[in-house]
This record gives structure tokens, sequence and C-alpha cells, in this order.
């Protein structure tokens, strides 16, 4: 094999192994050791943490999301062993989202890869992400609600990372990809029954009986 061959061959792994690792189902696999449930028919029907967190509390919801993000941060490290640049890893980024949101082996029916994205975003640019991370959680903690704190931290991440010397590839990029996020969400909520999302934005830190 020639070295045009070692170079696709590494790319193509390097795709592989990152959907796979984004499919590892912490949400799923939470629902069903503290339920012995689907957690896909329950709450917001999302495999994510916020979803966790509604429905088991704030530790089972903290869990998976450090779980999921983690699969980003690998994600991008798992990246630079088979490509060292940023191509390579803001491809891996990707698809790891995918993996996270439309994982193979659960009928393609995943999360909303927030949390992974997080991570992703921590891995490829640090200095315009890791100070907006307790900025979103004092956020979190005063308005009890995901959606306010995960959207404060995407929308600054872009203008924080031009103003820390970011390439336009990569606002570019971790733009398209809070817009997958946004509309994977968008999806979600309009799959729910007319009834309304009784839990989309306020979090319910009490255990579900």
């Amino acid at each position: 094999m020639g070295r045009r061959g070692v170079a696709i061959l590494s790319w193509i792994s390097n795709i592989g192994l990152c959907y796979l690792l984004g499919t590892f189902p912490s949400a799923y696999l939470a629902g069903k050791f503290l339920q012995g449930a689907d957690i896909r028919a329950l709450g917001d029907r999302n495999l994510g943490a916020a979803n966790v967190w509604r429905l088991f509390g704030a530790s089972a919801g903290i869990t998976v999301f450090i779980v999921d993000c983690a699969k980003g941060i690998a994600a991008i490290l798992l990246a630079k062993l088979f490509v060292d640049n940023q191509q390579s890893a803001m491809l891996g980024g990707l698809a790891a989202v995918a993996g996270h949101n439309w994982p193979a082996y659960l009928a393609f029916k995943g999360g909303r890869g927030a949390s992974t994205l997080v991570g992703i975003l921590l891995a490829i640019w640090p200095q315009a992400t890791f100070p907006l991370l307790p900025l979103s959680g004092i956020l979190l903690l005063l308005t009890r609600n995901s959606t306010v704190a995960l959207g404060f931290f995407f929308r600054s991440t872009p203008l924080l990372a031009w103003l820390t010397g970011a390439s336009l590839s990569f606002i570019g990029y971790s733009t398209m990809l809070m817009a997958l996020v946004g509309g994977t969400h968008w999806m979600t909520v309009r799959r729910l029954p007319t009834r309304g999302h009784p839990d989309t934005d306020a979090i319910q830190t009490s255990r579900m009986s």
C-alpha cells in the first residue's frame, strides 16, 4: 500500500472510530441502571444529560454530562493520533457528534450532541471555551435552565474564539456544529406529543418517584 493509500486508510479509521466513540450511550445506560427503563420513552425522550438530570436528579445528570463531554475530548485526541492536523480533529469531532446523535445499534435514536460538542470545543480551542464553563455553570444554577446555560456557552464561543485568535475555519466549524445541535433539539421537541414538552426548560432536581 502506497503513502496515499495509508493516508486514506487513516482518515477512514479516524471517522469510523470517532463515530463509534460517540455512540457510547451513557444516558441510555443511566436509565437502565437507575430505573430499568429506556430513557428514550421518558421525559423529552432524548439520550442526553439534561433529560437524565430531570428524570433522575443532578448527580446522574452531571455524571452523564461529564462522560459525554469526555467523548468529545477523546474523539479529538484520537483523531490527532491518526492525522495530526486541525482538519482531522474537526472531522473526528463531527463523527463523534454524529455517533452520539444517531447511534446505529440504538436504531439511530440518540441525543442532541450538546455535551459532546462542549468537549470537542474544549479540546480544539480551550482558550475560548474554558473561561465560559464556570459562567455557564453559574447560569445553570441561577436559572435552573439547561437551554439558557448551553445557549450562552455556544453563542459566546465563536465571539470569544475570534477574540483569542482562532482561525475562521474553527469559527465556521463550531458555528456549523452548534446549528446541528440546535436542529436536533428542534426535531426532538417537534416529535413530542401535542400536549407539549413538560420539561424542556425547567430542570427538576428531585428524583423521579
